[in-house]
């Protein structure tokens, strides 16, 4: 059985930016698809889904064998776990309020495909199952009674940064990258006031990065910072900031 907390870099969950990297420095292209949506009493789902060829999946199970085959570790990737052991790794994480509603895998095109829909109670709950532990998120009332949201990396010099930012200057490694697409959205709420999205609609923010389009997209993929402030009025959230995730 894989386990979720030792592949977190193979696998993006929650907020999936460092994971991709680190699928698709190894693994090729890769495109990723994520929605998190906030309810207004705190609660949310993360509607997630991500592809890739099966010759990836392939790439991706080896560098999984090659990375745990010292310390005695389960070496099985997200794609070799049957949708079951996915459905029973989530279970732990229930106590904390995080459910898996559902998990799809299928074939399209040449391209394994998994879909899974996460809720959670709250933030503070997701971070205790340590799905944040890479991020700094945060969701805090101003002045004005409105909140604002981010997310961000944790260290600046994070493994995963470190090589994305070595590849974004590496012609080979944007060759070997080619396809890699990912799409993020916040769903708030309430109306958003001001975002650092270059989309937007009333309640929802986007981003997008397609490096057959921008040839810095894995770069700016890996320094990015979300923020999303929305009307507070009727929304009773509890505040919100990282900590630390706290061990099962």
């Amino acid at each position: 059985m894989i386990r979720i907390k030792r592949v977190q870099r193979l696998l993006p969950i929650i907020n999936p930016i460092m994971g991709v990297l680190i699928l698709a420095l190894f693994s090729g292209c890769i495109q990723v698809e994520q929605t998190l949506t906030l309810n207004p009493d705190g609660s949310g789902v993360v509607d997630l889904s991500y592809a890739l060829s099966e010759d990836q999946a392939a790439s991706l199970h080896a560098l999984a064998t090659e990375l745990y085959e010292q310390d005695g570790e389960d070496h099985s990737s997200v794609f070799d776990a049957s949708d079951e052991e996915i459905r029973k790794e989530f279970k732990e994480y229930e106590v904390h309020g995080v459910v898996l509603q559902s998990v799809q895998t299928g074939q399209a095109g040449g391209r394994k495909q998994r879909r899974l829909v996460i809720s959670f109670q709250s933030l503070e709950g997701l971070a205790r199952s340590g799905f944040l532990s890479d991020r700094q998120v945060s969701l805090v009332r101003n002045a004005q009674g409105d909140y604002v949201f981010t997310q961000a990396g944790t260290a600046g010099n994070s493994d995963e940064l470190l090589m994305a930012n070595e590849m974004a200057e590496d012609p080979m490694a944007a060759e070997m990258m080619q396809g890699f697409r990912v799409t993020l959205r916040i769903r708030t709420p309430s109306r958003i006031l001001n975002t650092n999205a270059p989309e937007k609609t009333d309640r929802v923010a986007t981003w997008r990065f397609d490096l057959d389009r921008d040839p810095k997209a894995v770069e700016r993929v890996a320094n990015l910072k979300t923020q999303v402030s929305f009307e507070g009025k009727g929304l009773n959230i509890r505040e919100f900031r990282s900590v630390r995730a706290a061990t099962p």
